[in-house]
């Protein structure tokens, strides 16, 4: 959410069984916005009652955004940026370098030529980088 009263379902984890081992879970929001985040739980039991765990809030100051992710075909990128010193780097999950620019204009990234599966995108803008990994699903 970004306010308290417009909570957004980000994911739907299923649960186990009861039993003597301790549950681990985890989730990463891929597009968090700029600026306040707040996160909360929601545990549903299996007779239908739930509860809430308490906020978290994490504040983005991140000045690139992307979307769509996952992404199909092309990558739009929105830099709110006053110098047009934007470099864009794409890795594969074994850590290969795909794609390096320069990227004043702030064109689509071009992602139809990738097979499907996980990529890092790092934008570095007046040499301080900042990171997306994002999904290719065509």
């Amino acid at each position: 959410a970004t306010a308290f009263n417009t909570w957004q379902s980000l994911s739907n984890i299923s649960g186990s069984l009861p039993g003597d081992e301790a549950n681990k879970y985890q989730f990463f929001d891929q597009n968090p916005t700029p600026g306040w985040n707040y996160y909360r739980l929601k545990q549903v039991d299996y007779d239908g009652r739930f509860t809430y765990s308490h906020i978290a809030s994490l504040f983005m100051d991140a000045p690139v955004s992307i979307y769509p992710n996952p992404a199909k075909e092309f990558l739009y990128v929105n830099a709110d940026i006053t110098t047009n010193n934007l470099e864009a780097q794409l890795i594969d999950a074994n850590g290969q370098y795909l794609n390096y620019q320069v990227w004043p204009n702030q064109e689509p990234l071009f992602l139809g030529n990738l097979a499907n599966g996980w990529y890092h995108l790092i934008f570095k803008i007046d040499n301080k980088e900042h990171k997306f990994k994002i999904l290719v699903k065509h």
